[in-house]
């Protein structure tokens, strides 16, 4: 899967989604692999206690059920895991979670009107705050995609009337993110229209399916302290094997350091931020949506 994904991607810059999904499909069913399209996660069957049997869907066909040995969670909601009654915890020690954001991307970008657009883009925001306009957050990330007329945008912010995130989860507040996300997305496409060099001509090609939830449910699985270090650090490593981890709230700034010389790594507290680095910047998450627990 691994040489499949970065096949179809260039380095150093992001991939289109349509021909990697096409290439993993056609991979897996190639492979062996019987996948059910259509088919939503509805409930479980279980015979004891947190032993599941087989698997509830949602299907054009009408409702059934796939029996299995081993079940394996992709909801990245921990939607099974919850439905078998697994425990598990959502957010900080007051429930916030981190924001859903929607991604979009524009083509018909001139590049070398736009230039360092990633330089002057927050410069601009910070210019239009001055007369009054508002957006959902500060700075935006604004970069090209393979083809220099094709840029990504991220720079929205999904949150409820009561500041909070949106909780992924939740329909009712899912579906409320879905339309805030795309009135967001619209208003600052309108933005770079009118005031971005380059983006004048610009249009948009594509937005996400659905809103990009950052944080929901984390199940809760007792491991020793050392076991959670040597896990995290494993599959950090592995992500990107050049990425540095730095603690910025005990740490501070800049200094990173290298996973494999972190003493301290499974010590580090639950609300710390923690920041990788690479050669395509800074990425910043939450300890508790790294740490195994």
């Amino acid at each position: 899967m691994r040489r499949i994904s970065s096949s179809a991607r260039p380095r150093r810059r992001p991939t289109t989604p349509p021909p990697t999904r096409s290439r993993r499909t056609i991979s897996c069913s190639a492979r062996g692999a019987e996948i059910l399209f259509h088919a939503l996660g509805c409930g479980v069957i279980a015979e004891r206690a947190g032993e599941i049997v087989a698997l509830v869907l949602e299907t054009k066909s009408g409702r059934c059920a796939v029996r299995g040995k081993i079940f394996i969670d992709c909801s990245g909601d921990g939607d099974l895991a919850a439905w078998a009654g697994a425990r598990f915890e959502r957010g900080d020690a007051d429930g916030n979670l981190l924001y859903p954001t929607a991604m979009f991307r524009l083509n018909g970008v001139d590049p070398r009107a736009a230039g360092e657009a990633w330089s002057a883009i927050p410069r601009l925001m910070e210019e239009a705050e001055r007369r009054g306009a508002r957006f959902p957050r500060k700075g935006a990330i604004v970069r090209p995609m393979t083809h220099p007329q094709e840029w990504r945008v991220n720079v929205t912010q999904i949150k409820r009337a009561d500041g909070k995130a949106v909780d992924g989860t939740d329909a009712d507040e899912l579906s409320a993110g879905e339309i805030e996300g795309r009135r967001q997305v619209r208003a600052f496409f309108e933005f770079l229209k009118r005031e971005a060099p380059g983006f004048g001509e610009s249009y948009i090609v594509d937005i996400p399916p659905q809103i990009g939830i950052r944080e929901t449910r984390r199940v809760n699985r007792p491991l020793p302290a050392q076991r959670r270090r040597r896990d995290v650090v494993r599959e950090l490593r592995r992500h990107r094997r050049r990425q540095w981890l730095a603690d910025r709230g005990a740490r501070g700034g800049r200094r990173g350091v290298a996973l494999a010389r972190h003493p301290g790594l499974a010590r580090v507290q639950t609300t710390l931020p923690i920041a990788c680095w690479s050669r395509r910047g800074r990425a910043i998450c939450w300890w508790r949506a790294a740490a195994p627990r």
